[in-house]
């Protein structure tokens, strides 16, 4: 049915459904992720502050004391130069089918890492072991770090599962507050959304129900939902009363098509028609 149609009808409209406002919920959802959101940042600022500084103590320390690196390299290109070397790990060789043990340079190298660890510890910089201090130099900005460090903990975990709830939420509300049940004089029309609506005469009206706020509405081919209503109870009782007025007219009106043909059945056989009359008559009174 078309909107313009409706209008037409207001002045046959019984009930109309009333919204409990969500405004507030919305908002209140919102603030509490804009909290969490604002407190993951600070910490990350304030966390990504002390790794910024243990990295630029730990490159300037293989500049100058193990010339891992170039000081006029790019900063990005430092902290790549010390991580790889840091997870430098030398395997034996195989040369011409004779093997050569290289396991002192693995030592040599294992020596390196845990004095660099020690260097970082002593200046104070302990976040991580010498088995991956490399991690100093795995991230050379606060994205990278946000990324592939500080994604993975717990905060921000929830600062990612609050705002999908507030997105979900804020979206089923919206879809929600779209939806609107109206009851005319002749039918109950249930609006999904401004271009989608559902007609549902009270003959066809199955089942009708009320769960807290929540009024449920079910027919031949009809099945509607609406939540965060104020007056449920008071549109349940107006389909109710209509559909038990409109039934009661209906089996009155069988009745009386019951007597009437009743009455030309006797005519019929008493042969005071035809039985093409009666068949006819018969369609008259049935609408066939």
């Amino acid at each position: 049915m078309e909107y313009r149609e409706i209008r037409e009808e207001n002045a046959n409209v019984l009930v109309r459904s009333e919204k409990i406002p969500q405004k507030k919920k919305k908002m209140i959802i919102w603030i509490i992720s804009a909290l969490l959101v604002i407190t993951t940042l600070t910490f990350l600022v304030i966390d990504y502050s002390d790794y910024k500084k243990g990295q630029e103590f730990g490159l300037a320390s293989a500049a100058t004391v193990l010339y891992w690196v170039n000081p006029k390299d790019s900063y990005a290109k430092q902290c790549k130069d010390v991580y790889n070397e840091l997870n430098r790990k030398t395997y034996d060789r195989k040369i011409n089918g004779v093997t050569i043990d290289l396991s002192d340079t693995r030592e040599l190298e294992a020596k390196l890492r845990d004095a660099f660890a020690n260097l970082m510890k002593a200046a104070g910089f302990d976040r991580y072991s010498s088995f991956n201090i490399a991690n100093w130099f795995k991230y050379t900005n606060i994205a990278e770090y946000f990324l592939g460090c500080y994604s993975k903990k717990i905060l921000s975990i929830c600062c990612y599962v609050v705002l999908l709830v507030a997105i979900v939420f804020t979206i089923s509300v919206n879809n929600e507050e779209k939806k609107e049940l109206i009851v005319y004089d002749s039918y109950v029309l249930c609006k999904i959304n401004p271009k989608k609506t559902k007609q549902l005469f009270f003959e066809d009206i199955t089942n009708i129900g009320i769960e807290k706020n929540t009024l449920k509405i079910a027919g031949v081919g009809v099945e509607y939902r609406i939540f965060n209503l104020t007056n449920a109870e008071s549109m349940k009782d107006v389909i109710t009363e209509k559909k038990k007025s409109v039934q009661d007219k209906l089996d009155s009106s069988n009745i009386s098509n019951a007597d009437e043909l009743k009455k030309y059945k006797e005519l019929l056989d008493s042969g005071t028609i035809t039985q093409e009359e009666f068949d006819a008559k018969k369609r008259q009174i049935l609408k066939l």
